[in-house]
C-alpha cells in the first residue's frame, strides 16, 4: 500500500487541480442518496468547480488508488463524517497527510466521531437537508476554493464601476464565460460576447482570465478556441482516465 501511495505521488497526472473538490461521504448517505447526488450536481452548473466522489465512477482500479489519486489530484477536500464512517476517517487522514486544506460536514443530530477535540483543519459545519447541504458546501468553498477565490479576485480586478453595478454582477458574467467551457469544452470570443453582453468586456475578462491561467487558447488564431488552462478540470470524475 506505501509503495502504491508512493507511485501515484510521482505522476504528473496527480498533480493538484485548481477546481477539483474531493468530496468523502458514506455509502449510507445521511440523506437520500439522489438527493446528495443532486445537490452536488446543482453546484456544478453554477460554480466554478467539480466534485469527485466514489459512487459515481466505476473502474476496474482498486478503491484505494482511485482514492488517492482523487486526493493528490484535489485542491480542496470535504469530509461528511455523519455517523463516524471508517472509511470516511481514513480518505480524512490520508487528505491531512499529504497537507491538503480540509473541512468536514455533519448531518445535523449525526454522532459526531471528532468529539470535542479541536481539530482546526476539520472545523465541522452543520446540514440537515439537501438545501443546506449545498448551502453548506458553498460556505467552504468561499473560503478554501482556489478557482472561487480566483474567480472573485478576476471579477474585483475587471470590476469597473461606471459600466457595472456591482463585483457580484460581474462575477455572474465571469461565470457564464467558465460555465460555457464546462459545457462545450471549450468558447470563442464570439461566444463570449454573446453571454456577457458587451464586446469590451469580454475581451478583456478572456485576456485576464488567460493571464490567471483559467484559460488557454488552443489552435490558430483566426479559428482560436479558448479552453481552460491545463490545472483546471472539465470533468467531475473519471479518476483512472487522463484529463
Amino acid at each position: 500500500m506505501s509503495q502504491m501511495f508512493e507511485e501515484e505521488s510521482k505522476y504528473n497526472d496527480n498533480r493538484q487541480r485548481t477546481n477539483f473538490v474531493f468530496l468523502g461521504f458514506p455509502y449510507k448517505a445521511p440523506i437520500p442518496l439522489d438527493d446528495y447526488r443532486a445537490s452536488l450536481r446543482s453546484l456544478e452548473s453554477t460554480l466554478p468547480v467539480r466534485f469527485w466522489y466514489f459512487l459515481e465512477e466505476y473502474t476496474t482500479d482498486e478503491l484505494m488508488r482511485k482514492l488517492w489519486r482523487a486526493i493528490l489530484r484535489a485542491d480542496i477536500c470535504i469530509f461528511d463524517v455523519s455517523g463516524g464512517n471508517p472509511n470516511v476517517s481514513l480518505e480524512l487522514g490520508l487528505a491531512i497527510a499529504r497537507f491538503k486544506r480540509c473541512s468536514a460536514i455533519i448531518k445535523t443530530g449525526a454522532e459526531n466521531p471528532l468529539g470535542r477535540s479541536d481539530m482546526s483543519y476539520a472545523e465541522l459545519l452543520e446540514y440537515s437537508s439537501s438545501e443546506t447541504l449545498k448551502d453548506t458546501i458553498v460556505r467552504i468553498l468561499k473560503g478554501k476554493s482556489t478557482a472561487m477565490t480566483t474567480i472573485r479576485q478576476s471579477s474585483e480586478y475587471l470590476y469597473d464601476s461606471s459600466i457595472h453595478k456591482s463585483v457580484d454582477e460581474v462575477e455572474i458574467r465571469i461565470t457564464k464565460i467558465v460555465a460555457e467551457v464546462f459545457k462545450h469544452g471549450k468558447i470563442t470570443k464570439q461566444r463570449a460576447e454573446e453571454l456577457v453582453g458587451n464586446r469590451k468586456f469580454a475581451d478583456v475578462a478572456m485576456r485576464h482570465l488567460r493571464e490567471k491561467q483559467v484559460l488557454a487558447i488552443e489552435g490558430a488564431k483566426r479559428g482560436a478556441k479558448w479552453v481552460f488552462g491545463e490545472n483546471w478540470v472539465k470533468k467531475s470524475h473519471q479518476i483512472s482516465d487522463r484529463f
